[in-house]
């Protein structure tokens, strides 16, 4: 089954704060679709994957499926598709100056949950996708629902 991970963040500053995290899982052929919305207190990188490993936790790991996620950054996408987390993992997750990489627990949950499920075929793409607006007006609604 070809499914789809939207992601989407409220805010865009690199700082640590608190933001939402939102992420929309579509499947072709089936009328479904999840959605979840939390705030988290994260720098913009972490928070995307966050978000990323927390749709990824509705899939069930044994269950073959092909999964795209549409991710609006372009250095997670990077990192990932260069196969950067099969490399720190088996540097130990350093890098490779030998400094531990930033957001490690993060990364290493991506790892495991793509790499690791041999029943699943990953891919991320760069996308300021289709459903930006519509999740940034739900993450207003769960700011509002946080005050």
């Amino acid at each position: 089954m070809q499914t789809h991970i939207y992601i989407s963040l409220s805010s865009k500053a690199p700082k640590i704060e608190d933001r939402v995290i939102g992420y929309l899982i579509t499947a072709e052929k089936r009328e479904y679709s999840k959605e979840d919305y939390t705030i988290v207190e994260a720098s913009w990188q972490r928070a995307f994957l966050i978000a990323v490993n927390a749709a990824l936790d509705r899939f069930n790991p044994s269950v073959p499926c092909e999964i795209t996620i549409h991710m609006p950054d372009r250095s997670i996408v990077a990192d990932f598709n260069k196969s950067l987390p099969k490399n720190w993992q088996m540097n130990a997750w350093r890098n490779k100056r030998g400094k531990e990489i930033q957001n490690r627990d993060q990364w290493q949950k991506l790892y495991n949950q793509t790499y690791m499920a041999r029943s699943w075929k990953v891919e991320m793409i760069f996308d300021l996708h289709k459903y930006m607006n519509y999740m940034d007006q739900q993450m207003e609604r769960a700011e509002d629902r946080a005050v």
